[in-house]
């Protein structure tokens, strides 16, 4: 009773600035989907444009003037396969994870009952975090487990970790930070992973939704969930989700203050 009493007090006296970021982070989130999806149609949309040429290759008599056809139409391909590169490899995993540094980095930030002094240090911290924590995806990635539960015990852990990062994150260096983080993850799992295991329900709903109101947008077809039904799960997503972050950095405060990590 004290836990939900100390996170509802948290929310109370922050309830502007919280719903603020929250909302602004999933309205960023989905305005950039918006525009990768015009980007990736108008880059497709040129690269298709080029079919007649290579039909006109095939169709060219000898072998010089298929390499004139060639030569000119690797030129008229080649800036949009660039960009498309550019924008999938690069630009999103940029805009991506910043947004979520800023916006999460933020929430957590309020949420935290031992005040960050240090903002910039606190943000270098948490964006080192984040950024190491991507890699680790792209390795899971790679590794390619055929198991979905594997895959999701792997990504529940690293978010495990990451979120209780961001709550000791700004106080000591990266590595003590990173020491100290791992030392809780592993002592008072049983205290902590329930409730963050239940933050991450709330996350995936949020995603999931978001990626569904995108498709539905898209193509102004809310076919699987109807607007009003899917407005009211986001908001219920959204306000669950900002509880359970309040109860998170309230439960891991009480436990570090106990035992003065």
């Amino acid at each position: 009773m004290k836990l939900i009493k100390t996170s509802l007090h948290v929310i109370k006296n922050n309830w502007a600035s919280l719903f603020l970021f929250q909302f602004l982070f999933i309205f960023a989130n989905f305005f950039f989907l918006f525009f990768l999806k015009k980007k990736m149609q108008s880059y497709l949309e040129a690269i298709q444009a080029i079919s007649p040429s290579l039909q006109a290759v095939e169709n060219a008599a000898g072998q010089a003037a298929k390499n004139v056809q060639l030569d000119s139409l690797l030129k008229q391909i080649a800036p949009p396969t660039q960009n498309t590169l550019l924008l999938v490899f690069i630009l999103t995993p940029v805009v991506l994870i910043s947004l979520w540094v800023f916006f999460q980095g933020m929430i957590w930030k309020t949420m935290r009952q031992d005040k960050v002094k240090e903002t910039q240090r606190y943000f270098i911290s948490i964006s080192t975090a984040t950024i190491s924590t991507f890699f680790l995806l792209l390795v899971l990635i790679r590794l390619n487990l055929q198991s979905i539960l594997i895959n999701a015990l792997f990504i529940f852990i690293l978010y495990y970790l990451l979120t209780l990062y961001y709550l000791s994150a700004g106080r000591n260096s990266i590595a003590k930070t990173a020491a100290a983080t791992l030392s809780t993850a592993l002592k008072k799992f049983p205290q902590c992973a329930p409730y963050i295991f239940l933050l991450f329900l709330t996350s995936l709903g949020q995603l999931f939704l978001l990626l569904i109101l995108h498709l539905s947008y898209s193509l102004q077809d809310f076919f699987f969930i109807p607007p009003v039904t899917l407005i009211l799960y986001m908001c219920l997503c959204f306000v669950v989700n900002l509880f359970l972050k309040a109860v998170v950095a309230a439960r891991t405060h009480t436990l570090n203050a106990k035992h003065n990590i």
